[in-house]
């Protein structure tokens, strides 16, 4: 068997070379989709790992979000998961993923409400063809609310009946949106503080008595339906109808 010169050498080193090169580049396309698929919005063609994670850094009184996802298609089912750096206190915010459009961001059905969003909260969002949509319960915000009630209804004066074994309605704003609420009652100087009512028991009697010269019995209904709050005077001796009454609504846990 001969020996092979240099250039017999070369020639062989560089066949093998090209054989190495090409079975490597083949490997490397063989472990690639041939088509890029979009998993949930997200690329994926083999070649690198994907994520459905993104920060938005938005300020919070501005409502048009956005953020940014390597590979992002805004398609139906596209999922994001977003942490926001500051709360939301705008009105109807949007996101808008890797510039593919600002689109609103709902939950449980309508525009998602001004300060539902808190600082550095994470949320899931699907997109539905037309709206981002919040997946879950934001449990947070109702926790958050619940240690700090919202004022529906404020008077010097109050609601408070007119005649006895009548019912006095006085209209409280918003109070369909909440599922329980808390009244500030007072019977004459002798009774007062807070009952909490909600949806499912409406209604809280309270009475006051200092002595039989003074004494009183009366009902209290957050009629959430018709966004008003009622007083019924069943029984009162010495005090007038306005010294039995409601001076505040505060709104507790959203429903």
């Amino acid at each position: 068997m001969g020996f092979l010169d240099d250039a017999g050498l070369r020639r062989v080193w560089s066949y093998m070379k090209t054989y190495v090169d090409s079975k490597t580049a083949a490997i490397s396309e063989a472990v690639k989709l041939k088509t890029t698929r979009y998993l949930e919005g997200v690329g994926f063609n083999g070649s690198a790992n994907t994520s459905h994670y993104a920060t938005c850094s938005t300020s919070g009184s501005t409502a048009a979000k956005t953020c940014s996802i390597t590979g992002f298609s805004l398609v139906t089912g596209a999922r994001v998961i977003v942490r926001f750096s500051y709360a939301n206190t705008a009105a109807n915010p949007t996101l808008n993923v890797s510039s593919t459009g600002a689109k609103a961001i709902y939950y449980k059905g309508s525009a998602i409400p001004s300060n539902y969003i808190k600082q550095y909260t994470v949320l899931e969002l699907v997109y539905s063809g037309s709206y981002w949509y919040v997946v879950g319960d934001l449990t947070q915000y109702l926790v958050d609310t619940l240690v700090s009630p919202t004022a529906l209804y404020t008077s010097t004066t109050g609601i408070y009946a007119s005649a006895l074994t009548t019912w006095k309605y006085t209209t409280v704003s918003g109070l369909s949106t909440w599922k329980e609420v808390r009244l500030w009652v007072e019977v004459g100087d002798v009774t007062c503080g807070y009952v909490t009512v909600n949806t499912t028991k409406n209604t809280a009697y309270v009475n006051g008595y200092y002595s039989t010269a003074y004494n009183g019995t009366m009902r209290v209904i957050a009629d959430f339906a018709n966004n008003r709050v009622g007083v019924y005077v069943a029984g009162v001796t010495g005090w007038a109808y306005s010294n039995m009454r409601v001076l505040r609504v505060e709104g507790l846990v959203k429903a």
